[in-house]
């Protein structure tokens, strides 16, 4: 596994953040790692919520589709981490 996937520490940071955010969107403190956002009920004015959240946590500039192509934690922290990797 690289430095740069979920399971180092900057994947782990990243992962939280996800995580974190997505529980504080949907006000739902059982938002696990492999729950869909728009299934859990988020929709396009959270996601935004989100990415804003995390661009302010990661310092990193995310594109506003990214959650609609990566809508769980899991996916999304590693999406974020890719594009980090592929910008440095």
């Amino acid at each position: 596994m690289d430095g740069s996937a979920p399971g180092s520490d900057a994947g782990n940071s990243v992962l939280e953040a996800v995580l974190t955010a997505y529980r504080r969107v949907l006000d739902d403190p059982d938002v696990a790692l492999d729950d869909d956002f728009f299934e859990l009920g988020g929709d396009s004015f959270q996601a935004m919520d989100i990415i804003a959240a995390l661009e302010e946590t990661t310092g990193k500039r995310l594109s506003p589709g990214v959650i609609f192509a990566f809508p769980t934690a899991t996916e999304l922290a590693k999406a974020i981490m890719k594009a980090a990797d592929a910008s440095s």
